[in-house]
């Protein structure tokens, strides 16, 4: 692993940006880093064993805020989240993956919300755009993600309804490196999920409610990979005890997550156009805005159906 670009001073803000191949989309997100109205950060570029033009396009920036990280060997996203995390010098880590963009005073706003010693970590609202083609940035039919409306303070209240983009977070240094183990399970779905629900230990979550985040949807995107979501919970609630929850959270947690289950596994198999199978797994669920979701899914043609899903 070489770092190069370094000489930054005492910034506030670290901002994890990890990337893989990403030279189609990298160049807009650092662009939208660097028109940010606070200033007082550095960038940790950490490139998961590459094989594109990612260095010449960070280098060709010259800034001197940009640390570019080259990793020899491809580890899981969680561990090289974590690896790019031990390189901050900032008080506050926050992520940009390489493929997402930031509104210029996302950084002003979020660095405010920890004015209270309880606050460790902020998320904001965030805008998700419809599947890429190229890298042109279009938010024409944009959906928009609302985070949480108040200040979230248990671990099991934080995941029934899980609202936390991976763009959008915000977290004290201190605290990632005290609750985020150095070898991490090798998630590259759930990493938010349980790096955000051991930092929950330590204080509170506050939400910004507003579009401070673009998140780029496209073919690549992890959170498309239903089997792998799935077999990731699993592992997560096997260890779940590991996060010192109560009994009552744990049961809780375990409820959600299994419907949650039922939901992603529906998915796949309606993408397959294994629809009686589909059914047979959501009826198992209780009434939500998620099985409506599905219900209404199983009654469209599978080739629109295919378009329409995440």
């Amino acid at each position: 692993m070489n770092g190069v670009l370094g000489g930054v001073g005492s910034p506030l803000v670290s901002v994890v940006i990890n990337a893989q191949n990403s030279e189609a989309f990298i160049g807009q997100s650092v662009e939208s880093l660097q028109s940010q109205t606070f200033c007082n950060w550095e960038a940790i570029v950490w490139d998961n064993s590459p094989t594109d033009n990612t260095r010449k396009l960070i280098e060709a920036f010259g800034d001197d805020r940009l640390r570019y990280f080259h990793a020899s060997a491809k580890v899981p996203l969680y561990l090289s989240r974590v690896n790019a995390i031990a390189q901050a010098k900032g008080d506050y880590v926050a992520f940009l993956d390489a493929d997402d963009l930031w509104m210029s005073d996302k950084l002003e706003v979020q660095v405010g919300e920890f004015s209270s010693a309880h606050v460790v970590m902020s998320c904001t609202d965030y805008l998700m755009t419809r599947p890429l083609k190229d890298a042109n940035l279009s938010l024409t039919g944009a959906k928009k993600i609302r985070t949480y409306k108040k200040n979230q303070t248990s671990i099991s209240g934080l995941l029934l309804d899980y609202r936390v983009g991976m763009s959008t977070l915000m977290i004290r240094t201190d605290v990632l490196r005290k609750f985020i183990e150095p070898e991490p399970p090798p998630y590259s779905h759930l990493e938010d999920l349980d790096m955000v629900s051991r930092c929950m230990l330590a204080g509170s979550l506050a939400p910004v409610n507003r579009f401070l985040t673009i998140y780029r949807r496209h073919g690549a995107n992890h959170s498309r990979q239903y089997t792998g979501q799935k077999q990731e919970w699993d592992h997560w609630l096997r260890n779940m005890g590991n996060l010192g929850l109560s009994l009552s959270e744990q049961r809780a947690i375990e409820s959600f997550a299994s419907n949650y289950m039922r939901f992603i596994e529906a998915l796949d198999l309606l993408a397959k156009n294994q629809k009686i199978e589909a059914v047979q797994l959501w009826r198992k669920m209780p009434f939500s805005f998620r099985k409506l979701k599905l219900i209404i899914a199983t009654l469209i043609p599978g080739a629109v159906l295919r378009r329409l899903l995440p």
